[in-house]
């Protein structure tokens, strides 16, 4: 016999759970996702919130590793709902930073959470669509950059570099006629009629870091590292994990950054374009 996994109570044979417990837990899961819901109404008082919240969670045998997992999908939902009009006002903002201090969200838990990353981005920018340059990312470590004199550093990603080639292929057929030479033996004597088709590939190049100022773009990588200044191109590419640039040379190749999302980067340097031209 062994004890409820909920009270921690003796249960009987061959179970694990008192049913009355299981329909408290039940209940107190119901209870704290009513109490939590949109914490963005700034009607609500977010240490009542918190404080009703965990005296659910301590009643319905909600451990902190349960509560803790209930508050994550609630804060993203939240960061999510801000963006949903694709703009972070500073209201938002500030509400979204009172949410996290009132759970006592550490600064170790949001410089990795990507919510809360993504927040970063939205204030950067909204900072930028007002013709403001942030200085609101700093590195943890040196940077392989020899940056011009009076840029701003904006942004670093961890960044595979590709660029698009066109590689040339034969397409076409063969025809001939076979000679039997020997029981069981033939020759084939035949001809290869074919054409050249090109096509273009994205080909990997290179792994490394890509800087944003708000002039330029760095790019430092073990075989190639280059700086494009934002007057010097001329398309811009979204791509689902990240963006894609044409310069204004006539041999220039399209270059392809890769930095696992393209939302930030196709946006962040459209608007550095647009300051730039």
């Amino acid at each position: 016999m062994g004890d409820c996994i909920y009270c921690k109570k003796p249960v009987g044979f061959l179970r694990v759970k008192h049913m009355e417990c299981v329909k408290k837990h039940e209940q107190g899961v119901n209870e704290l996702m009513k109490i939590l819901k949109n914490p963005l109404n700034p009607k609500k008082l977010l240490p009542d919130m918190v404080t009703q919240s965990r005296q659910i969670a301590s009643d319905s045998y909600i451990d902190d590793k349960e509560y803790n997992q209930i508050v994550d999908r609630v804060w993203n939902a939240c960061v999510e709902k801000v963006f949903e009009d694709g703009v972070l006002t500073e209201e938002e903002e500030s509400r979204i930073k009172d949410i996290a201090t009132a759970f006592n969200f550490t600064q170790d838990k949001l410089n990795t959470d990507p919510a809360f990353i993504k927040v970063v981005q939205g204030s950067i920018l909204r900072d930028i669509l007002n013709g403001e340059i942030p200085s609101k990312f700093s590195a943890d470590a040196d940077l392989p950059f020899n940056f011009k004199s009076g840029e701003k550093l904006i942004w670093v990603f961890t960044c595979s570099y590709s660029e698009m080639k066109v590689v040339k292929q034969f397409v076409g057929s063969s025809q001939g006629y076979s000679v039997r030479i020997a029981k069981g033996v033939y020759y084939r004597a035949s001809a290869f009629k074919g054409m050249p088709i090109e096509k273009n590939i994205i080909a990997p190049v290179d792994a490394g870091l890509l800087a944003i100022t708000d002039k330029s773009l760095y790019f430092a990588g073990s075989v190639k590292s280059f700086r494009i200044q934002y007057n010097k191109i001329i398309t811009l590419m979204l791509y689902d994990n990240g963006v894609g640039i044409q310069r204004e040379a006539q041999t220039a190749k399209p270059q392809i950054f890769d930095v696992g999302s393209g939302w930030f980067i196709y946006n962040l340097l459209s608007n550095l374009f647009r300051m730039n031209h």
